[in-house]
């Protein structure tokens, strides 16, 4: 038994106002809608973090792969801009 179900059944033997009890109501309500949105709320937020671990493991691949490739032409002459070829400089 849950404590929503033990505080209806102790709002039904304590003599209290109709209005009271319906806004309790609501209460439990609104309670029980923001919890489904808590969870799938989390539960996006678990999709979205193993997609961003992809993302950072991909791109830490690609990171290593392009200081790879860069490797070999480290110690190259950086190319000349298309104007300084054509002053001849």
């Amino acid at each position: 038994m849950s404590i929503i179900d033990i505080a209806r059944d102790t709002l039904k033997e304590i003599p209290m106002a109709d209005v009271l009890r319906e806004r309790l109501s609501l209460a439990f309500d609104l309670s029980a809608e923001l919890e489904r949105k808590i969870a799938v709320l989390q539960s996006e937020n678990a999709v979205l973090k193993s997609q961003l671990e992809i993302e950072r493991m991909d791109h830490q691949k690609t990171q290593q792969e392009l200081q790879r490739l860069r490797k070999p032409y480290a110690s190259a002459r950086p190319l000349k801009a298309p104007a300084e070829l054509w002053l001849g400089q």
